[in-house]
């Protein structure tokens, strides 16, 4: 393996010769009739292939590239799956690019920076690929739902390792800020000529759906909430606004609790960091939550009026809202007519005459999985009458990993939320805490959105969560490594002009 670092250095190091960029420029000029040819013959799939073979070239070239696809692409490919009715292997774009990315961040580390494991990934790595090896379902969907399960935590690692410099993690996150934002526009359009509240997922596409949009808008609802801590953050609002009519837009009702939800674990976290004011602190954030939970409800009942078929809803939600136990019922009853049908799959394989290794270790990888090489999923719906059809992340964990392979991951989610808050512990500044605060926060929200959705193995939201996490304890690092070489800058004014440039 050093050898064949040693030997990635050296090509990256030297030089092109004029003799092997004028054999390179005779070759292209070779292949470009047959190439004219391919795009005229079979242009879209033609076009498909090289535009990824530039993007993996771009890739192994530069880190801060490589990355920057893989969030873009985590983010818009089910949009543009759909749009250009692309085949069903170009959701496989995403997990290629993690795959080169972590192959060359690999082939970069040397002795000063060895590759460094969290023990609970080592342990749930095992568990995994014992289940695939074991498990009841076909080989290979066994190991391309292993590769849905790590594809995140291993990004994670690549990024905590990787050689990328704080301007190119700003520029990142400003990338990643610049498509949430995008969001309100495409399902403004979406919501004018939809057919249905279903289409407006922004550029989740119709594959999305809203229950993506309701996860990443609360990530980002969460994250903006913890940085809003000084008047120089105000530019925060107006992203806060976006977000909410995001949600309000494409119905995401779900996403209010999410932000809820965020917004109370930031505020127990800030607490926990700050004992003198700690109940004072929680209470505000626990106001701040109930108070967008029931402003983004109110704004729903009054935005749904504006959307095709909503006047019907708005008034529907509005006699629903005025009925306690009618929401309560709506969100813990089973059935068609309440949202706790989502446990239902959990409910079952908890409860449905299975062994305690099939509890605890699951029945094998690939179970609930689907394969967009081979067509196929792991079980037909007739196996289990149909019920495992709505699979939430919680439903398809369990029933191919089972509690042991739940609680692994879990512990993966705590282990990078320790690293963020241990990356910026160094830090006195309010800063660092806020950061810390956003990490747990948004885990929260991950963590619960296993429950409503698919959210473990969507790319749109676990290579989103897992990416930021790296970014964050990436970003704490070199800042931390800044501040260690003394050059006579504040850190907390660095954090600052790096946030507001």
């Amino acid at each position: 393996m050093s050898q064949l670092a040693t030997g990635w250095h050296a090509a990256r190091r030297r030089p092109w010769p004029v003799g092997e960029r004028n054999i390179w420029l005779a070759t292209m000029a070779l292949f470009a009739p047959a190439l004219g040819g391919l795009v005229a013959r079979w242009p879209m799939p033609t076009l498909i292939m090289f535009a990824a073979l530039a993007l993996f070239l771009g890739a192994a070239w530069s880190r801060e590239f490589a990355l920057g696809a893989i969030l873009v692409s985590s983010l818009v490919m089910l949009g543009i799956e759909y749009w250009l009715r692309l085949p069903p292997q170009a959701s496989l774009l995403t997990k290629g690019l993690i795959g080169l990315f972590v192959l060359t961040v690999v082939l970069d580390l040397g002795p000063r920076n060895p590759l460094r494991v969290p023990a609970p990934l080592i342990m749930l790595v095992a568990v995994l690929a014992l289940s695939a090896l074991f498990g009841a379902a076909n080989r290979f969907l066994a190991f391309q739902a292993l590769a849905a399960y790590i594809a995140g935590p291993v990004a994670y690692v690549a990024i905590v390792h990787a050689r990328v410099t704080i301007r190119s993690l700003r520029r990142l996150a400003l990338i990643v800020l610049a498509i949430v934002v995008g969001q309100a526009p495409i399902v403004i359009a979406q919501a004018r000529f939809a057919a249905s509240v279903d289409n407006i997922g922004g550029t989740f596409g119709h594959l999305g759906g809203t229950s993506l949009q309701a996860v990443v808008m609360a990530f980002a609802w969460t994250i903006a909430i913890a940085l809003l801590i000084d008047r120089n953050r105000g530019w925060l609002l107006p992203v806060g606004l976006g977000i909410a009519a995001v949600l309000l837009i494409s119905e995401a009702k779900a996403g209010f609790l999410f932000c809820a939800l965020g917004t109370i674990v930031v505020g127990l976290t800030r607490a926990i960091a700050n004992p003198r004011r700690a109940l004072l602190m929680l209470s505000s954030y626990v106001a701040i939550g109930v108070a967008a939970l029931a402003a983004l409800f109110a704004g729903y009942i009054f935005v749904g009026s504006l959307l095709p078929g909503g006047e019907t809803m708005a008034k529907y939600w509005l006699a629903f809202l005025a009925n306690p136990s009618a929401m309560v019922d709506y969100l813990f009853s089973y059935g068609p007519g309440g949202e706790a049908g989502r446990l239902e799959g959990v409910r079952l394989v908890l409860s449905q005459g299975r062994t305690i290794a099939d509890l605890l270790i699951g029945r094998g990888l690939g179970l609930l999985s689907s394969s967009a090489l081979l067509g196929q999923t792991g079980l037909s719906s007739s196996q289990f009458s149909g019920t495992f059809d709505w699979t939430t992340s919680a439903t398809r964990s369990l029933l191919e990993t089972g509690l042991l392979g739940v609680l692994l991951y879990i512990a993966v989610i705590g282990s990078a939320c320790r690293d963020v808050v241990r990356s910026w512990a160094s830090r006195a500044d309010e800063l660092g805490v806020a950061v810390g605060a956003a990490a747990v926060g948004a885990a929260a929200v991950y963590v619960a959105a296993a429950l409503y959705g698919r959210a473990w193995f969507t790319d749109a939201t676990a290579v989103l969560f897992w990416c930021l996490m790296g970014m964050a304890v990436k970003w704490g690092r070199l800042r931390r490594e800044e501040s260690g070489r003394g050059d006579g800058f504040s850190t907390a004014a660095a954090d600052r002009a790096d946030l507001l440039e």
